[in-house]
C-alpha cells in the first residue's frame, strides 16, 4: 500500500509506512528512503558490477553524465542519494517485484499529470522550449546510435556463427565419411566458403549421382541430423557441378 501527499519541495510516497521523497521537476527519487522501506542497502546495490554496467550504459543512450545519474547530497531537505528515475526503478526492481511496480507507477503518474510541486513553475520561454527540443533530438540520436551499434555487433556475432558453421560441416564430411575425400553437397559448399540453397544442394546431388551411375563410381549415404540421408560424392564429381 502506499500513499502520497506533498510539501513545498517534495512529493512523498509512502511504502511499508515510510515517506519516499521524489523530486517533481526532474522526477529523481531518494534512493536512501527506498532502501529505508525496502529493508535493502544502497551502497550494496550500487557496488554490484551490474549496476555499474547499467549506469553506464543508461548514462550513454540518455546523454547525461553518470555523476549526474545517482547524486549523494548532504545537509538540509535534500539529504540522501537521488537517482534519475529509470535507475530508482532498476534499484526498485532489485529490492522487490511489488516495488518496482509501485514504484514505475509513481513515475508514470508524475510524467501524465506534471510536477505537483505546490508553486508552480513557470511556462517555458520559446528558447527554453527549442532548447529542450535540442537536446530530446541530442538523446534521441545517441539512442539510435547505441542501437545501431549492437545490432552491427549482433550481425558480426552471426557472421562468426555462420563461418564456424561451414568449417564444422567440411570437418565432419572429412571425418565421417570412409574414403575421406567424400563430401555432400552442402559440405563442399561449407568448405569452399560457398553459398548453397536447400533446393540447388539437391538438384546438383542429383546430377552427380547420376554422374556416378553413368560411370560406375560408387555413391557413399551420410546422415545429416539436418536434412537425413544424403548423399555424398567425390569431390571432382561435385566441382564439375558446383
Amino acid at each position: 500500500m502506499s500513499a502520497i501527499t506533498t510539501i513545498e519541495t517534495f512529493r512523498l510516497n509512502q511504502y511499508n509506512g515510510k515517506n519516499i521523497r521524489i523530486d517533481p521537476h526532474n522526477r529523481y527519487v531518494c534512493l536512501t528512503d527506498m532502501a529505508v522501506a525496502a529493508g535493502k542497502q544502497v551502497g550494496h546495490w550500487l557496488s554490484l558490477q551490474g549496476t555499474t554496467a547499467y549506469i553506464e550504459g543508461l548514462s550513454s543512450v540518455i546523454a547525461i553524465p553518470i555523476t549526474e545519474l545517482v547524486i549523494a547530497k548532504q545537509g538540509g531537505v535534500e539529504q540522501g542519494t537521488w537517482a534519475h528515475p529509470k535507475a530508482a526503478i532498476k534499484f526498485a526492481a532489485w529490492c522487490s517485484v511489488d516495488f518496482e511496480i509501485q514504484v514505475t507507477s509513481w513515475i508514470d503518474d508524475l510524467l501524465q499529470s506534471g510536477s505537483v510541486h505546490l508553486n508552480q513553475a513557470e511556462p517555458l520561454t520559446q528558447m527554453q522550449m527549442i532548447a529542450q527540443m535540442a537536446l530530446e533530438m541530442d538523446r534521441r540520436d545517441r539512442e539510435l546510435k547505441f542501437i545501431k551499434q549492437q545490432q552491427a555487433l549482433e550481425a558480426a556475432r552471426i557472421d562468426e556463427l555462420t563461418q564456424l558453421t561451414h568449417q564444422h560441416d567440411g570437418e565432419i564430411d572429412r571425418i565421417f565419411n570412409p574414403d575421406g575425400h567424400y563430401f555432400s553437397v552442402i559440405g563442399y559448399a561449407s568448405l569452399h566458403g560457398l553459398k548453397i540453397g536447400r533446393e540447388s544442394a539437391k538438384a546438383i546431388g542429383s546430377k552427380c549421382s547420376a554422374y556416378c551411375r553413368k560411370n560406375g563410381i560408387s555413391i557413399e549415404k551420410l546422415t545429416d541430423p539436418r536434412f537425413g540421408t544424403v548423399g555424398s560424392y567425390p569431390e571432382s564429381v561435385i566441382a564439375q557441378y558446383i
